[in-house]
């Protein structure tokens, strides 16, 4: 493989993105992403009415609320995301100011 500098940036993250597509194949990683799709969208769904949704386009891969319905009920994002570890789920994503201001995403 040769010498490995810090200008190739994070070769970790190529290695194990690399050993993932090698792992699942060509057929797991289109029933990953068709899954993905599917749990963005059931997400969607079903949250909808309750946090604001702040585009009306179906989702790819992810689905973003905006903060503003929790921030109205006195709850932050973060706040959010640390019980839902108390109940043992994996927290979503808090940061996406690219994107939406105070994101909830899936």
């Amino acid at each position: 493989m040769g010498r490995v500098r810090a200008f190739y940036g994070n070769f970790r993250k190529f290695i194990r993105a690399l050993a993932y597509i090698f792992a699942n194949g060509p057929d797991g990683l289109r029933q990953t992403t068709e899954d993905a799709v599917l749990n963005a969208n059931y997400i969607r769904k079903g949250l909808e009415g309750v946090y604001d949704l702040p585009y009306s386009t179906p989702s790819m891969h992810e689905v973003v609320f905006s903060e503003q319905t929790a921030v109205e009920e006195g709850v932050r994002p973060w706040t959010f995301a640390k019980r839902l570890i108390d109940y043992g789920f994996h927290p979503y994503t808090t940061a996406f100011p690219l994107i939406v201001a105070g994101a909830l995403d899936d």
